[in-house]
């Protein structure tokens, strides 16, 4: 029989969904009347790292196995010598009832001789939060949520769920509960997501991208939206001055015969050259005259919001940009 990875290695942004993993195995592993001696967590530290391989040597007290978990851990940056001896003679001889969890945000440094080594007995996953631009992938999150959650939900209430949390998955998690709480539906609709979810992710991005395909009505809903969470106006239109400066950048190198992603990416400004293939396709279906007309309407506008904040004239600007 195949011996089972003693060692989880999770990395990414998505917090959330990292904290629900380690929970879900700390569940899996451990009994509950015995839980207050075979799970462990420490801070990070080389003191950690030297409790925590003493802990995932020890066999499990009473019933259940045994649970150590290091969050940001230094073991998954380099390490001296003599470190590297030390876990390679223990990670072979763990416990089979013993699981070691190590966390970081950024994905492990393959290079390394720490990486290289702890690979050999690692189950490794990633969990990315989803940039707030890519809708379909958000969709996909809140089918999948929904799927794991037990609640039956339509491809317009996902779409709606989706436009309204963003790529908030803890908050995703927080409101499909409520919904699963409905237990008179059979499935969860655009009304009952409307009635339930209080929209939390009124963002600029949502408004620039209404404004980019002429949804005045939408448009008009999510900067009611932003005025109620009392974001600034100012700070809204700084937004939207970036956003759609982006988009005028990336349809100018376009119209130019420009191919090279790192090109894109140094004049949009855009951090992620990755990135540049989901901005060309926002463009696609917008002029680049009407780019430049919106992009000279919100200079204009932030410069009178900087003398004189009104938000029916920030209103009334917002449908002007709507037009074709």
């Amino acid at each position: 029989m195949t011996r089972k990875m003693p060692i989880y290695i999770y990395f990414g942004d998505n917090e959330f969904l990292m904290e629900r993993a380690i929970n879900q195995l700390r569940t899996q592993i451990i009994s509950p009347d015995w839980e207050s001696f075979n799970f462990n967590q420490y801070l990070p530290g080389v003191e950690s790292i030297l409790q925590a391989v003493s802990d995932i040597m020890t066999p499990p007290i009473g019933n259940g196995d045994r649970l150590v978990v290091l969050p940001n851990s230094n073991m998954l940056e380099p390490m001296d010598d003599q470190m590297l001896l030390q876990l390679e003679q223990i990670l072979p001889a763990i416990p089979e009832s013993n699981t070691l969890v190590l966390t970081r945000t950024k994905k492990p440094d393959s290079r390394l001789k720490s990486t290289k080594l702890l690979q050999k007995y690692a189950h490794i996953q990633e969990f990315p939060l989803i940039p707030p631009w890519k809708t379909d992938e958000l969709v996909q999150q809140v089918k999948t949520a929904a799927a794991e959650l037990g609640v039956n939900i339509t491809p317009a209430a996902a779409k709606e769920l989706a436009f309204a949390l963003g790529n908030d998955t803890r908050l995703l998690y927080n409101e499909l509960e409520k919904l699963a709480t409905w237990s008179n539906l059979e499935r969860v609709d655009v009304p009952q997501v409307k009635e339930v979810v209080e929209v939390t992710t009124q963002t600029a991005i949502a408004l620039a991208t209404a404004i980019k395909i002429e949804d005045t009505t939408q448009a008009l809903q999510l900067l009611s939206g932003l005025r109620n969470r009392n974001e600034p106006m100012l700070k809204v239109v700084a937004t939207l001055i970036t956003l759609f400066r982006q988009w005028l950048w990336i349809k100018l190198l376009i119209l130019d015969g420009e191919t090279d992603n790192q090109i894109f990416a140094k004049y949009a400004e855009v951090g992620n050259p990755n990135r540049v293939y989901y901005l060309c396709q926002e463009v696609r279906s917008i002029s680049l005259s009407r780019l430049q007309r919106i992009m000279g309407q919100l200079l204009e506008l932030y410069v009178s919001l900087k003398t004189y904040s009104n938000f029916s004239t920030v209103q009334s600007q917002i449908v002007e940009l709507c037009f074709p």
